[in-house]
């Protein structure tokens, strides 16, 4: 006999109730998307949108993205290099 009593089982993550869906995984197009799931993750995206909205601006968050998206791309294995035609 154990003092402590059975070992409790263990439930899979996806198995519990009440557990919210995964949020899909989209590919990062470039650094401005690498920026913006950092600073989703770390909290500051929604503290920046809560004082533009306090202000009654706008972040420009989407904007800043796009612009870093296009001048650092990131490049899929698969997608063909660009080679100058001599």
């Amino acid at each position: 006999m154990s003092y402590f009593g059975p070992r409790p089982t263990r439930i899979p993550i996806d198995l519990r109730q009440g557990d919210p869906e995964p949020e899909p995984i989209y590919p990062m197009r470039g650094l401005g998307d690498l920026i913006e799931r950092v600073t989703e993750k770390t909290g500051i995206k929604s503290f920046v949108e809560s004082r533009a909205r306090k202000k009654g601006k706008t972040c420009g968050c989407s904007k800043r993205r796009d612009a870093l998206n296009d001048l650092v791309p990131f490049r899929s294995e698969n997608e063909p290099t660009e080679t100058p035609n001599d």
